[in-house]
């Protein structure tokens, strides 16, 4: 994303973030700086390259060595980020860049790689700085081979090039995530439909599965809804709230010791830290916070690049935030997001003063040590290890997203019958994948007389609107009701708004909110929320804590009378199961809700009006005398 500066003057804390650049004039010793870059291949013939110190999505590839100059007039030393771009000849394909100019280390397994603020300090042009970086390309001799069909929208790799018949292979796409490119699916020998959607694909060599492997992306999007986890504390961004008060915002000063031109100088503000906005959660926490899920905005400048990026969250932009001013041209006070999705930097420009000299410097978002919440800062000075924290991984949630997914809250989570159920209440639409099923709470508007009965009604069409509550029914992971896999219950956000078309909201009997800063919940003497109790019954019971977690799905159950608050929670508390599993503790009247959670078949339990079942299955029901029964929440007459 990109931040603007903090000014001097308080009463204009964030909207002075805006960067005034070419308004800025301070005398300051100057020097001019030079620097080299070089794109080398391994082997020879592998394939071409290309280096340039702008990013592109069609880069001018050229035989190795491939090499540029360049120099910066400026004050300490100057700093460049640079894009290499690696394309492979047939029948090769691109493994991995490594520093040098050999065969070395691996840094990037994207095509293309973006090495981002290099410093270079040589005030001799015929002595500069130089930066050398080798694309390594491999053979492909075996059986399967593979294939990117658009090498600007992302790579391919494959565990084994020189396979053999009955070698188990392994194929990689490697979207370019960070311009909301999204993986398609693999066509063998670049015909017909899509053989697979699976990221990654693996095969075993044989007459049927040998050959070469498309794979296919789609075109870059605006809005994509994405995940960052930081790579060095494996912890996730989520948006926790905006506070409340005259500073809401909370965003601060960051302050740290500065190394600048050869001097520490103590207490200097290298940049600014949100406070109770942008907070960092382990990620055992982040899997099913929706708080976690940005919806990210912005343009591609090339392949790795995202110009003018905003992120959003629970309806609340980034820009908004810090107070950008995003009708700007270019997105003058938006952030810049480079890399690959292995891989990214989020950064904008800011002004740090220093011994009375004001420096426009790159500062980062990062996860700092020992703060809660996200810090955009500076990294002159600092290490490459503590530069990691500046390096996120980037998730795009689509279909084939599996490592980062999104999916339902495993943390509270009450198991049935080799499934398990929670609830959730999110901003943003979603569809259902990996066989979740989604439910509404609904009123049976035939029983206005009695106030316990609501019908279970599935969500039509495996989505679920924006600001709906719903119960989440989830399979189990290889019948282990305890695992946490979140392949298993992934939700897939939607970029567009999906309506809800088949409960009117106002009868959902779900309530939900977006929770921020551990908000205090008004009247939660009234709340039930889905739990079990000491018997293990699964059903909704009072909620005796003063927050709700966020984004939970919850009964508001208003009375005027509070004497009879007790009486009515019976009537309303419900559960998943055969009405005469109920205890004294479960706490249930009445409730005729158990068929509800079920395809309809030959086994639907019938009810007479007094809840007592009365039959089961259609020969059953042939057997009714005449009177009114209940099946699945609706009555119909037995003549």
């Amino acid at each position: 994303m990109k931040m603007f500066m903090l000014k001097k003057n308080p009463h204009r804390m964030l909207c002075t973030l805006l960067l005034m650049c070419t308004g800025i004039t301070t005398a300051m010793a100057t020097s001019t700086f030079y620097y080299a870059a070089n794109a080398y291949a391994s082997p020879t013939g592998g394939g071409k390259v290309y280096v340039s110190s702008t990013s592109t999505s069609t880069p001018s590839y050229q035989q190795s060595p491939h090499g540029i100059t360049g120099s910066q007039r400026t004050v300490g030393y100057g700093e460049v980020t640079l894009y290499y771009y690696a394309k492979a000849n047939d029948g090769f394909i691109f493994d991995h860049w490594s520093e040098g100019s050999g065969d070395g280390e691996a840094i990037s397994t994207n095509s293309s790689y973006t090495a981002q603020g290099l410093q270079f300090r040589s005030t001799d042009s015929g002595n500069r700085t130089t930066f050398n970086y080798c694309a390594v390309f491999k053979a492909q001799t075996g059986q399967i081979k593979v294939k990117s069909a658009d090498e600007s929208k992302g790579g391919v790799s494959i565990s084994n090039p020189d396979n053999e018949m009955g070698d188990e292979v392994t194929l990689t796409a490697n979207p370019d995530v960070s311009n909301g490119v999204m993986f398609l699916g693999w066509k063998k020998d670049n015909t017909g439909d899509y053989v697979s959607t699976n990221n990654p694909l693996v095969l075993t060599a044989n007459s049927e599965t040998k050959g070469t492997y498309w794979a296919y992306f789609s075109d870059p999007a605006t809005k994509v809804y994405i995940r960052l986890k930081n790579n060095k504390t494996g912890r996730f961004l989520s948006f926790y709230g905006t506070g409340t008060g005259p500073n809401k915002n909370k965003v601060s000063d960051h302050t740290r010791d500065f190394e600048y031109n050869g001097r520490t100088y103590p207490n200097v503000k290298d940049g600014f830290k949100f406070e109770e906005s942008f907070k960092m959660i382990d990620a055992t926490d982040a899997q099913g916070n929706p708080s976690t899920v940005f919806l990210r905005s912005g343009h591609g400048q090339g392949t790795g690049v995202t110009k003018g990026v905003d992120f959003s969250a629970h309806g609340v932009a980034y820009s908004s935030l810090v107070g950008a001013n995003t009708s700007q041209e270019d997105g003058k006070y938006m952030l810049t997001m480079e890399g690959d999705g292995s891989s990214v930097r989020i950064y904008t420009t800011y002004t740090v003063s220093v011994s009375g000299r004001e420096l426009d410097l790159p500062t980062y978002l990062f996860d700092e040590e020992g703060e809660d919440y996200a810090v955009m800062r500076t990294i002159q000075g600092l290490s490459q290890e503590q530069q990691r924290a500046a390096e996120w991984t980037l998730y795009s949630l689509d279909e084939t997203t599996t490592a980062g997914a999104f999916g339902a809250n495993t943390k509270a989570k009450f198991t049935k019958d080799g499934k398990y159920y929670t609830t959730m209440y999110t901003d943003f639409p979603y569809q259902l994948l990996d066989g979740v099923n989604a439910y509404y709470l609904v009123f049976n508007e035939e029983f206005t007389d009695i106030v316990d009965r609501v019908v279970f009604t599935p969500v039509n069409g495996k989505k679920v609107a924006a600001n709906t509550a719903v119960i989440l029914e989830c399979p189990a992971v290889q019948n282990d009701i305890t695992s946490t896999d979140v392949v298993t219950n992934r939700l897939l956000p939607l970029t567009k708004d999906y309506p809800a078309e088949t409960v009117n909201s106002g009868l959902n009997f779900l309530k939900g909110y977006i929770s921020v800063n551990g908000s205090t919940v008004a009247n939660q003497d009234n709340f039930y929320v889905l739990s079990s109790n000491k018997d293990g019954v699964l059903g909704f019971y009072p909620y005796s804590k003063s927050t709700m977690t966020p984004n939970k799905a919850y009964l508001d159950v208003r009375v005027s009378d509070q004497t009879v608050v007790e009486q009515h929670a019976k009537n309303v508390t419900f559960y998943f199961g055969e009405p005469e599993e109920n205890t004294d503790n479960s706490q249930t009247t009445r409730i005729e809700l158990s068929n509800q959670i079920v395809d309809e078949d030959d086994s639907t339990p019938v009810y007479n009006l007094n809840g007592s079942k009365v039959a089961e299955g259609k020969a059953a029901e042939n057997l009714l005398r005449p009177g009114v029964y209940v099946k699945k929440g609706k009555k119909f007459v037995v003549k």
